[in-house]
């Protein structure tokens, strides 16, 4: 018999032991829980992957109050508690409430839980502390003797699992349930940790908590249980109470399965004999947890298919024995790859491989986009007819044009079905400013429908001087009071999957509501009017407002709002026309950059590459010529500016083949081969890939270097040296890679001639080196790359004609920003062109982006006004 099946067998040897003890013994009942705890332990469970029975000591409910003691409560496998404490104005003493009402020394119970922890191993003890003022608690966890039990969180990303707490002797976890100053490390703030806090605790969130926040948090209470007895059938047999544990049970695991995380700690206002055996039985769970990834960062807003839930990027699922779970994560502002895997097995713990994410284009779903410069028209690809009826324009200085709405203003769309919105996910989005509130007018409609009835009326509004949003009936309200004559970016959306209405104010979640049936109506829709009330009409200015069929993620309003992310603007011909000054760079550029270079790409058959760091700096300026001729969509390929691309010599995009661990390996063996850099050893790389600390390193590093090295067989030729300790990249002359070729220009100096800098500004536009990837060890390369571009674009630009070459000029200054986002010269450029074309609004909105970025950088405010900027020297003048 193997080792691992003579300890299974073992443990369950102590199972039966237990059972058929407590089978003859029913007072040793609770020592079921210490056999399922061992088995935890065993099976490598976390912390945040644990149940635990909490006491609800403190809490005075009228309906069900706490009849047992403390120590009672530790016998019957209490697995924590909820102390409300206070100090004895005369003795000085820590106090805490008891269920009656009245207050006893928190010592005792202290030195219960010590009792406890040390006649039982697999016992672990959790604590909640409510307190309002200042108490000395290491002084009384000290006089017990409990200090040297208390964990600490410390600066972990998780929690440790069982069997370490038990190893290291740390099975005592507290809580402070409301924040306080100079609180010990091992007191931890449960409003920063955990989940789903009681109101009755006195810790009630002040205001919405967003997913984002939320998916800090690793551990959950599940409250489901108060009052519990009321559920209860008259007399209360442990026949009668069994009938109901399939309910009880489904209570928690519908809570797990909406959250994505175990209920971590069962609240229960009176610990009677149910709670164990309901308890068992979600213990007897597996575990099934995974990750929903974009650029090896945790997306933290994920629905699942059939679940009707909104949960992290990191899951955790229940899943019982013998059955199958399907997972189909659906990720607003992304695509999923896979779509779908399936769990099924009795491990305890069930691992999947990773979701991986990649964001949508921001106008992917967009159905219509209002930008309100000067007339009433769709700038959406779909091209929405529509009619506006009474609408003016309003030159407004913070906005460029908006559309000024009085009286019976209101544009007419097309029907619900039309746009999408009807039984449908979506999102609208607009800036809106209301000079004032009209004294008896409630309502400022700025999306509506004419219908009046449960569902079918849609209105998007101010109610009250608050955003509003509901479709009769079935409404939220926000909570920001909206200010007269002051712009406010407001954003409402729709989840079809979890029934989510959600109402964000220039960018932050302002309110939010779940289980919300959707929009069911089909008649036309309106801007600035919805049909249930005649003094719904909006009177104010709105602008760029845009409607989804999708759900926009938090990052894309966030984007949104603060003018980071800007919409395209579909009707503009022209490759250099703005479309925003930040999404430009990526789509432009490669418009741009067929225009330019497209009459030098017979050369590309003829170019040369790099082959080493050495390679590098002799290379003769013919070759070098050559080589920087050779297009971006040639076959041999390695792009490293924006997003990672590898094509291999049949011109096969084998990007995939790159796992987020040997991309990182490549890009650290190329940057050490470079700039002077004759590589890296390979302790080197086991610290900066896989961490000093782990196991087998070598082992691992040899098995991913082989992988690596298969990988780039594909290409002709590039290959991993290993030479006197170190490991290097060395590339034929036939492979193309732009990262080399733009170090071959900056410390070649061959960026002479407008032609060169032509060239070298094509490989930069492409996006940012090295794009999702930031780590320690890459901040040389890419500072390097950065702040070179930017000396050479700034020489550069002052070579082209604002009059006849503004577009240029715009995107050479907008990519100056990118690197450097503080650069005065680039804003001036940028907003001089902008103006050159009429863009106002764009120029307004870079230089109150570049004023934002300068306030973070420096700490103070930019002191140059929009006037003054745009007024000084002429851009191009030498």
């Amino acid at each position: 018999m193997n080792r691992k099946n003579m300890k299974r067998t073992r443990y369950i040897c102590i199972c039966l032991c237990l059972l058929i003890g407590c089978w003859l013994n029913p007072t040793k009942a609770q020592q079921q829980a210490y056999a399922q705890r061992m088995l935890d332990v065993e099976a490598g469970i976390t912390y945040a992957e644990s149940l635990f029975a909490i006491s609800n000591y403190s809490c005075q409910n009228r309906f069900s109050r706490e009849t047992a003691s403390v120590e009672e409560l530790l016998q019957r496998q209490t697995d924590g508690f909820y102390f409300y404490l206070q100090e004895d104005s005369r003795t000085k003493q820590i106090m805490m409430r008891k269920p009656d009402g009245s207050f006893a020394p928190l010592k005792v119970a202290l030195m219960a839980i010590k009792q406890s922890l040390s006649e039982n191993a697999y016992q672990f003890v959790t604590l909640f502390l409510d307190f309002n003022i200042e108490l000395n608690l290491t002084k009384a966890f000290d006089e017990v003797g409990l200090t040297d039990c208390l964990y600490e969180y410390g600066e972990r990303s998780n929690w440790p699992s069982l069997k370490e707490m038990m190893e290291q002797d740390k099975r005592l976890v507290v809580f402070e349930v409301q924040g306080h100053v100079n609180s010990p490390e091992w007191l931890h703030n449960m409003n920063e940790m955990v989940e789903h806090t009681d109101p009755d605790w006195g810790n009630a969130m002040n205001s919405v908590e967003s997913q984002e926040e939320k998916s800090k948090k690793q551990l959950s209470v599940f409250t489901g249980f108060k009052n519990v007895e009321a559920m209860q059938l008259r007399g209360g047999s442990l026949y009668e109470t069994a009938r109901y544990t399939p309910y009880l049970v489904n209570l928690i695991k519908d809570m797990w399965s909406s959250e994505g995380k175990v209920p971590n700690f069962v609240l229960v206002d009176r610990f009677d004999g149910w709670v164990p055996s309901t308890l068992r039985n979600v213990r007897d769970f597996n575990l099934v947890y995974g990750a929903v990834i974009n650029n090896d960062e945790l997306v933290n807003y994920v629905n699942w298919e059939g679940m009707s839930n909104v949960t992290a990027g990191l899951y955790c699922f229940p899943l019982e024995n013998g059955m199958e779970l399907m997972l189909s994560p659906i990720v607003p502002g992304y695509k999923v790859q896979p779509e779908k895997m399936y769990a099924k097995g009795n491990q305890k713990r069930i691992m999947m491989d990773t979701f991986r994410a990649t964001p949508l284009p921001i106008d992917d779903g967009l159905e219509a986009y209002l930008p309100f410069n000067g007339e009433v028209k769709d700038m959406s690809l779909r091209k929405v007819p529509m009619e506006g009826q009474g609408v003016d324009f309003e030159f407004e200085m913070s906005r460029g044009q908006a559309a000024s709405f009085a009286g019976q203003s209101r544009i007419n769309l097309p029907t619900a079905q039309d746009l999408q919105l009807r039984d449908h996910d979506f999102t609208v989005q607009t800036w809106l400013k209301i000079p004032k509130f009209v004294d008896g007018k409630q309502d400022y409609c700025v999306l509506g429908s004419k219908s009046s009835a449960y569902q079918q009326a849609l209105h998007l509004l101010i109610r009250n001087g608050k955003p509003y949003m509901g479709f009769f009936n079935n409404d939220i309200e926000g909570h920001t009071v909206i200010e007269p004559n002051k712009w406010y970016n407001i954003t409402w959306r729709y989840n079809k999957q979890n029934g989510e209405q959600a109402i964000f104010v220039n960018g932050k979640l302002d309110a939010v509501a779940t289980g919300r049936p959707g929009y069911m109506g089909s008649d036309s829709i309106y801007v600035g009017y919805t049909g249930f009330s005649q003094t719904s009409y909006f009177t104010g200015m709105l602008d760029n407002l845009a409607i989804w069929s999708r759900v926009l993620s938090d990052k894309e309003i966030l984007g949104l709002s603060n003018q980071t992310i800007e919409l395209q603007l579909s009707e503009r011909p022209s490759i250099f026309k703005d479309n925003g000054w930040t999404v430009a760079i990526v789509l432009a550029i490669a418009l741009l950059a067929v225009l330019l270079f497209g009459q030098r790409r017979w050369k590309r058959h003829h170019a040369k590459g790099l082959s080493s760091a050495q390679d590098l700096e002799e290379m003769s300026e013919a070759s070098m010529n050559a080589y920087s001729n050779m297009p971006p969509t040639e076959k041999n390929c390695i792009r490293l500016f924006g997003q990672f691309q590898v094509v291999d010599k049949d011109g096969e995009d084998i990007t995939a083949l790159f796992t987020p661990k040997l991309k990182r390996l490549f890009i650290l063996l190329l940057v050490n081969s470079t700039r002077g850099k004759h590589g890296i050893s390979g302790s080197e790389m086991n610290d900066f890939i896989w961490g000093k600390d782990t196991k087998n390193a070598k082992s691992v590093r040899s098995v991913s270097v082989l992988k690596l090295r298969k990988i780039l067989e594909r290409l002709d030729k590039v290959e991993i040296a290993f030479n006197v300790n170190k490991y290097a990249v060395v590339m034929s002359g036939s492979v193309y890679c732009d990262y080399l070729q733009c170090l071959a220009m900056l410390e070649g100096k061959r960026v002479n001639d407008r032609q060169d800098f032509e060239r070298f500004f094509e490989i930069i536009s492409r996006g940012e080196a090295f794009e999702g990837e930031s780590f320690d060890w890459l901040d040389d390369a890419k500072g390097y790359v950065s702040n070179t571009a930017v000396d050479v674009m700034a020489h550069f630009i002052t070579d082209y004609q604002l009059e006849t070459e503004a577009d240029a000029i715009k995107h050479i200054a907008s990519k100056m920003l990118v690197n450097d986002p503080c650069n005065e010269e680039a804003l001036q450029f940028l907003t001089k062109a902008l103006l050159s074309q009429n863009n106002f609004k764009q120029a307004r909105y870079a230089y109150d982006s570049f004023c934002t970025e300068y306030q973070k950088a420096y700490g103070e405010e930019f002191k140059i006004g929009f006037e003054e900027l745009t007024t000084g020297a002429k851009v191009g003048d030498n």
